[in-house]
């Protein structure tokens, strides 16, 4: 190959004395080196042209980085511009370094506006054709407005000391001393895509670099990456992408320059990329690619234009990488090193594609494979993939004599398997960028960097809609899973709102898309959209060929009918969808246990608490069986084992449940809709046990979250709510105000909702405390009638109906009967759950007897609103405390009766 343009005809010797030539005239001033020029111009005038080109090309590469270790005192000493001096508005401070062609000092802005320490370069060639070339282009470059780019803070010309310009001073290593440090893999591959994120913003604005080497990049203390010496760059044609150098436009270091640079060639964006492949080179391996070229430029020539690409050792300082990565590293260096421009990377963005590929650890686009080849590069370094490859493995191996026959299935295997793996990629990707963003100094936090990345879908997949609504899809799984059902909602909204996306799912996607909405929609309280949301998912059913889904769009109707009132019908519904689900095929290990462990939630909510405490338990060991022992699901089934202690009257049991989950959950961190429903759970049994104070704090973190996960008006929101009207309750504190959101939610569902009985009885206890006992009867007796046949869940509030009915009748001097009838229905329904030793049963036992005694006692009734006190006076009294004493602690007793304190001293 040989070389064009001025060297063209030059041989190793030649290029031999023309490297002593310019190491000779570099020392030399203006006038000195005109004289050397002359004097070769008569002993080699075949050298008098690339000689005249370096020199030209050496005071353009005036904007070298500042090196105080390499700053001699001679240097030091010999520096134009002492302290003090001023150029336009900044005050020189002292001397920094001397570069090639120009001198860096320490300055600072002279007024005061700019507090920080500046760079200021200063060119030695003070010809006003140089200064004037430079201070034109450095308009131009100032435009470079780049977090990793060096600004150009300011530029001028000084009267005796040429061109300067104004930098932010920048203490960082260079790229070598950064290598040095022993940085891991990822740290190398991160700082290398920062300079190549630059050097692409520079492109798309026409502006090639082309001096980048290890000294014109600096990195920080914290990886911040800042890309020097813009200032040599040269404007490229819109048209052509290339420019033919000038005289003052062959800027460059031999030892980083690329061949056609060498040549004297055009100059294009392949002339950067080539640099940035020495110097991702030289970050992985931990030496130049060819050390040889810093000998002379013979040597750069030799081995830039001529030696074969340098095979990729890596740094040695570091343990070995596996085989295939570095295979992938190797291929990327080799490509954006090839001798022509022509065979390298199209544009920085591919190079930098490939490098985030292999720092994710997935298949790059130089490194040819099949589609096997790629899906086996997937699985190797993914877990999640790896058993899906196996499978295909085998199946191509075991299976190959029936390849004719199956070739049309296997064809479209292959394109689900790609699809799913393009979908994985994407979703990988997604989520570094987001942990990027989550982590970073000025990040917003990953949650918040989750959702805005949602937010920029549109934009970054807008001319690939498949991946777009896979994506979606994915997220809107991924919020459900967190317990956030508005925000996946959202997501799933704009997928479903979308004609063309939600088209570019498959009928199996399609079908996952709705069971993800209809969950959310149901846990939110939307009935009607879930039932809008059924029927779209039922008209795919079939063709999603998928007998796990039909079975959980049967879950999903029991869930609806039960949510309307009629747990008896729904739980016959769910049974069968339960079995439909242990036959299909394709549902897994995960499925099957959310379907037990919800059957269970319905057994729980129908009083059958033997067969759901069965039915969590059988969720939990098909999750182990299943290898998922530690998802958060298990966690979920666990903690409604806990609710079933609560609701069999042992808070205590309840108790020690509660602590051991909610140990767990905050050291994950977690904030989910079912961490608030488990300390929701918790503030109930800290309720029955007296400890009222810490059940408040619970209460109001567990509203706070489940109002940001589930929405302000979800029926969870409205169940933590009724927790905290109870806890103010049990404190004597106002209520009127949660009542008043309470009732706002409850307007959205039907009357016979038993929810309705629920606040209702929170409303009477209110018209008590007023003395309101007409009022408080009249609403606890319907209250009490709903509550019975409502949900198992809320056979406690029965009690505490029956209870409220005993109170203000025997403070209105009543009749006992109905309140004795009340009580008695009550126990009824609530010793087989509880048994004998049961708080609920134990308070009604006690009132039943008080109200048994007050009706063959009645000076013991007092007719005031606490009519039920100690003092000695009422044989029943102590009576009923003496009994809880004896089963109970009298805080207990208090809490449960809604007496306060006072009435006890």
């Amino acid at each position: 190959m040989s070389l064009g343009g001025p060297f063209s005809r030059l041989d190793n010797t030649d290029l031999g004395r023309l490297d002593q030539l310019l190491d000779e005239a570099l020392d030399l001033d203006e006038a000195g080196r005109a004289a050397l020029l002359a004097r070769v111009r008569q002993l080699h005038p075949s050298l008098v042209a690339p000689l005249t080109a370096l020199l030209a090309g050496s005071a353009a590469t005036f904007l070298q980085p500042h090196d105080p270790e390499h700053t001699t005192p001679e240097a030091a000493a010999d520096f134009r511009a002492g302290p003090g001096t001023l150029l336009g508005p900044w005050r020189i401070d002292a001397f920094a370094a001397a570069g090639g062609s120009a001198d860096v000092y320490r300055g600072s802005r002279a007024d005061g506006a700019f507090e920080r320490s500046v760079a200021i370069k200063v060119l030695r060639d003070s010809s006003p054709r140089l200064s004037d070339h430079f201070l034109r282009e450095q308009k131009l470059l100032a435009q470079l407005e780049h977090p990793n780019i060096a600004r150009i803070l300011d530029a001028g010309r000084q009267e005796g000391l040429g061109a300067w310009f104004v930098m932010p001073w920048i203490d960082g290593l260079d790229v070598a001393a950064f290598v040095r440090g022993n940085p891991a893999w990822q740290r190398r591959l991160s700082v290398f895509v920062a300079m190549a994120e630059a050097v692409q913003f520079a492109h798309r604005r026409l502006v090639v670099h082309r001096d980048l080497k290890p000294s014109n990049v600096s990195i920080d203390a914290s990886d911040q990456v800042t890309v020097l010496d813009f200032g040599i760059a040269l404007l490229l044609d819109e048209d052509s992408g290339t420019h033919t150098p000038s005289r003052t436009q062959m800027a460059f270091t031999p030892s980083y320059a690329s061949p056609e640079q060498l040549r004297g060639e055009p100059i294009s964006v392949q002339t950067d990329i080539h640099a940035l492949g020495l110097l991702l080179h030289e970050l992985l391996a931990g030496t130049p690619a060819y050390p040889q070229a810093r000998l002379s430029l013979a040597e750069a020539v030799q081995a830039i234009c001529h030696a074969p690409i340098p095979a990729l050792v890596p740094d040695p300082a570091l343990p070995r990488p596996g085989r295939a990565w570095l295979r992938d590293a190797q291929a990327i260096v080799a490509f954006a090193l090839a001798k022509t421009p022509e065979q390298r990377y199209g544009s920085v963005a591919e190079l930098i594609a490939d490098v985030r590929a292999l720092s994710q650890g997935l298949p790059v686009s130089v490194r040819r494979r099949s589609w096997l080849g790629h899906l086996v590069a997937s699985a190797a370094r993914r877990p999640l993939v790896a058993s899906l490859v196996g499978a295909l493995l085998l199946a191509s191996i075991g299976g190959g004599w029936v390849y004719v026959q199956q070739n049309q299935r296997i064809a479209v295997e292959r394109e689900q398997a790609l699809a799913e793996v393009a979908r994985l990629e994407a979703l990988r990707e997604h989520f570094n960028l987001i942990l990027r963003e989550g982590v970073s100094e000025q990040g917003m936090g990953a949650r918040a960097a989750l959702d805005e990345s949602v937010r920029q879908l549109d934009q970054a997949f807008a001319d690939r809609p498949a991946l777009q609504a896979s994506l979606l899809l994915s997220l809107g799984e991924i919020y459900l899973a967190a317990g956030d059902h508005p925000a996946s909602l959202s997501v799933l909204g704009r997928l479903a709102g979308d004609a063309r996306l939600i088209g570019e799912l498959t009928p199996r996607q399609r079908a996952e898309a709705y069971l993800t909405k209809t969950s959310s929609e149901l846990r939110t309280g939307a009935l009607d959209e879930a039932e809008a949301t059924l029927k779209e998912w039922a008209a795919v059913l079939e063709a999603s060929k998928s007998p796990a889904l039909q079975a959980e769009h049967a879950i999903a109707q029991a869930t609806l009918q039960r949510l309307r009132g009629d747990p008896a019908g729904a739980l016959d519904a769910q049974e069968r969808a339960i079995s439909a689900m242990d036959a299909a095929t394709d549902a897994s290990a995960l499925d099957r246990g959310i379907a037990h462990a919800n059957l269970g939630t319905t057994l729980l909510q129908a009083g059958q608490f033997v067969r759901a405490q069965a039915q969590f338990e059988r969720a939990i060991s098909i999750w182990d069986a299943g290898g998922l022992a530690l998802n958060w699901n298990v966690l979920t089934a666990r903690t409604n084992l806990a609710h079933l202690a609560l609701l069999r009257g042992d808070e205590q049991a309840a108790l020690r449940d509660y602590d051991w989950i909610e140990q767990r959950l905050r050291q994950r961190g977690d904030r989910s809709a079912a961490f608030a429903a488990l300390i929701n759970g918790k503030a109930r049994a800290l309720l029955a046990s007296g400890q009222l104070d810490a059940a408040l704090a619970l209460a109001d973190e567990a509203l706070v979250l489940i109002e940001a996960r589930s929405g302000a008006q979800s029926l969870d929101r409205l169940g933590i709510l009724l927790t905290r009207i109870d806890i103010a309750d049990a404190k004597d504190q106002p209520i009127e105000a949660w009542l008043a959101i309470a009732t706002g939610i409850l307007a959205t569902l039907p009357a016979q909702h038993p929810l309705h009985a629920r606040l209702n009885l929170i409303t009477a206890r209110a018209r008590q405390r007023d003395g309101k006992h007409d009022e408080a009867v009249e609403i606890l007796k319907p209250a009490f009638t709903q509550l019975l046949q409502g949900p198992a869940t809320l056979r406690p509030a029965a009690a505490r109906a029956a209870i409220g009915i005993a109170q203000s009748a025997q403070s209105i001097e009543a009749p006992p009967v109905q309140a004795l009838a009340a009580l008695d229905e009550a126990l009824s329904v609530l010793q087989p759950i509880q048994g004998d030793n049961g708080l609920d049963v134990l308070e009604l036992r006690a009132w039943h007897a008080c109200l048994r005694v007050l009706s063959r006692r009645p000076h013991c009734a007092t007719g005031s609103a606490t009519p039920i006190r100690a003092g000695g006076r009422c044989p029943l009294a102590r009576f009923v405390r003496h009994s809880v004493r004896r089963q109970r602690s009298s805080d207990k007793f208090r809490v449960a009766f809604g007496i306060g304190s006072r009435e006890w001293t």
